[in-house]
């Protein structure tokens, strides 16, 4: 069964391998424990109205939907829930305290964000304060290096298929088949073989990496759940990049998460077109990619995963150079990097 501990936690910055490390304060538990060890989950942040657990059984923990993963307070996104990231035991057997407020059992373990992450790295970029936009150069679309005498100024952001409805499972699971029923396990190791998936409103089964093993129709977004566009903001002091915006994890097959990037369009003799590029397709946000052996109809090629950041960099704007400039034939050119599956430390991203 759950118990459900609610307590306050001083956040420390940690130099080593975490963003941050959380330490409670000691807790009297309702629970008589007796010697043994005992699986640990963790859920931090939650939101207000977050039900009781106390009682709950362990399935009905990790199938929990989670809809609600952060708050926003002043503009600012905060509070990010957070779930274990990996099975926790604490073998009160083996322990050196007491389990008494001055000397209670400790242990250790890691938890993650529910939510993804996504920046734009502007690259030759340069900001337009008054257009409040990032101008480019247009090149020629033949040689990507002989200017047009176009420009490009990105202004806003759309993202599709944002946050689904069904929210995520509230603890990670990974399996080897499409239907989620081959070696299924919570808290497994993500590999290349197994991805955990979230889409926990009951339209998308559990995926896996199995290519091999089957194929399924590829429609690059055959609906739009949500739809939110956003300004683009100037890249910190410091930094190359901006936020867009915070996501739900999202690994459906007809719903994937894309993006639109919307701005104005000018020829080179100053007439302005409002431009979408990837309007009728947006470019849709990749994750998982082994070299030589991945395409677009695999299973998730293209998704989003809980506690990942997708940075995707603007590297050239393309055109044609001829007399009659048509922004209709211009097109992006696009690069992405997330953070792989394994453990990794970038010292320059926190979430």
């Amino acid at each position: 069964m759950a118990a459900a501990l609610d307590f306050d936690v001083n956040p420390a910055i940690n130099t080593g391998d975490y963003d941050r490390i959380y330490t409670t304060e000691p807790i009297q538990v309702d629970l008589s424990l007796i010697s043994g060890a005992y699986h640990v989950i963790i859920i931090a942040n939650t939101p207000a109205g977050w039900p009781d657990m106390s009682g709950w059984t362990l399935s009905a923990v990790c199938d929990y939907p989670a809809i609600q993963q952060w708050a926003e307070r002043n503009g600012t996104v905060t509070d990010f829930l957070m779930s274990s990231e990996e099975d926790a035991v604490i073998d009160i057997s083996q322990m050196a305290g007491s389990g008494s407020k001055t000397n209670p059992y400790l242990m250790e373990t890691t938890i993650e964000r529910l939510a993804a992450r996504i920046d734009i790295q502007p690259g030759d970029g340069e900001w337009d304060n008054s257009r409040q936009g990032y101008s480019y150069t247009v090149y020629d679309t033949n040689d990507h290096a002989s200017p047009t005498g176009d420009t490009f100024i990105l202004t806003n952001i759309e993202i599709v298929n944002e946050n689904l409805s069904g929210g995520a499972y509230l603890i990670k699971r990974v399996a080897d088949d499409y239907a989620g029923t081959i070696n299924l396990s919570y808290l497994g190791d993500e590999t290349r073989q197994a991805v955990y998936v979230t889409n926990a409103d009951g339209t998308q089964s559990l995926m896996g990496y199995a290519a091999k093993n089957w194929v399924v129709a590829y429609n690059p977004v055959s609906k739009y759940t949500t739809s939110h566009i956003l300004p683009v903001s100037q890249c910190d002091t410091g930094n190359d990049y901006f936020r867009v915006d915070y996501l739900q994890e999202n690994t459906s097959q007809t719903a994937k998460t894309g993006l639109r990037f919307i701005g104005i369009y000018i020829d080179k003799d100053g007439n302005e077109t409002p431009k979408t590029y990837f309007a009728d397709t947006p470019y849709l946000i990749r994750h998982a990619y082994e070299l030589g052996t991945t395409s677009s109809i695999d299973p998730m090629y293209h998704a989003i995963v809980r506690n990942n950041i997708y940075r995707i960099k603007i590297t050239n704007v393309l055109g044609t150079s001829s007399s009659q400039s048509d922004p209709d034939t211009s097109t992006l050119e696009l690069k992405i990097i997330a953070i792989p599956w394994a453990t990794y430390t970038h010292d320059s991203i926190q979430m």
